[in-house]
């Protein structure tokens, strides 16, 4: 078994003990749940997702499995089922017996070294190590961290709220020699642009959606869908002032495109995807 998880198991031990004295048959049974259920279940229910075995099971054999697993989950925590049934009864004799040996299998496993003797570790071995680590000025990591800036100063006195924030990162990495670069952009501005028309018009087939007339309906709809992104760009926004990082540009773009260009918006989105259009056709010419 992993160190790792018989350290967990120790450490879940001592802390149980300390906090609730004189009862370490309970203990025992709180570790055999998670040394049991969190790890050797999941292999035997699921032999094939963890490569116990190379071919699948049939469903009778998954449900036998199933069976087994219940019994073995009830030995670990020392649980007996009450029942009259004789044949319970003989079951129940072998849980309880089979719960002592586990108990005793659980309290080896959960009695480990601290983990700086097992990996032979102190506070002093990064003093006396004669190789020290590199700083290498390549790292990418180092490119990235160094575009982020400097972590965002601190309010006093006001709570920062507990939202995600998002931060748009561009692949500096990426290799722009790629001559099917000019393509791909055409193809994702083309799907970004489908995917605005579908929101605000129906019809049986894309081309008929897209060949369809713009009605005051549709800018109605779309306008009301703009204004809802509006007002989740702005929260996000005030969220980003609050924490004293940069505004985002997406909400400046869609509000200056809105206030631009009012009407139809629908219309000159179709006319886009036609341009894109000629200009993949005009690329697969050449």
């Amino acid at each position: 078994m992993p160190f790792g998880m018989r350290y967990i198991a120790m450490q879940m031990k001592e802390a149980f003990k300390a906090k609730f004295p004189g009862n370490d048959d309970e203990v025992i049974k709180i570790l055999g749940n998670l040394m049991y259920y969190r790890y050797m279940n999941p292999a035997i229910v699921a032999p094939e997702a963890f490569d116990v075995i190379e071919s699948n099971i049939t469903p009778i054999q998954r449900k036998n499995l199933a069976e087994v697993a219940k019994t073995l989950h009830q030995i670990s925590v020392s649980r007996i089922s009450p029942s009259e049934d004789p044949h319970q009864a003989k079951m129940n004799e072998y849980i309880g017996d089979a719960a002592k040996r586990f108990a005793i299998f659980l309290k080896e496993v959960s009695t480990v070294p601290t983990s700086e003797e097992y990996f032979n570790i102190d506070e002093f071995v990064d003093l006396g190590r004669m190789q020290k680590p590199t700083n290498n000025t390549n790292d990418p990591l180092r490119v990235i961290l160094s575009d982020l800036g400097a972590c965002p100063p601190a309010i006093e006195g006001k709570d920062v709220p507990g939202n995600e924030v998002t931060l748009s990162l561009t692949n500096r990495f990426a290799k722009l020699d790629d001559k099917n670069v000019r393509l791909k952009h055409i193809f994702m501005e083309t799907k970004r642009f489908v995917l605005t028309i579908v929101r605000v018009q129906s019809g049986n087939s894309l081309l008929s959606v897209l060949e369809a007339p713009v009605t005051e309906r549709e800018e109605q709809i779309w306008a009301d869908l703009h204004k809802k992104e509006l007002l989740r760009h702005q929260e996000k926004r005030t969220l980003v002032h609050d924490t004293g990082l940069t505004g985002s540009k997406d909400f400046m773009n869609s509000r200056d495109t809105l206030n631009s260009n009012p009407l139809s918006i629908v219309a000159a989105t179709g006319f886009a995807i036609g341009s894109n259009a000629n200009l993949l056709k005009d690329s697969d010419g050449q």
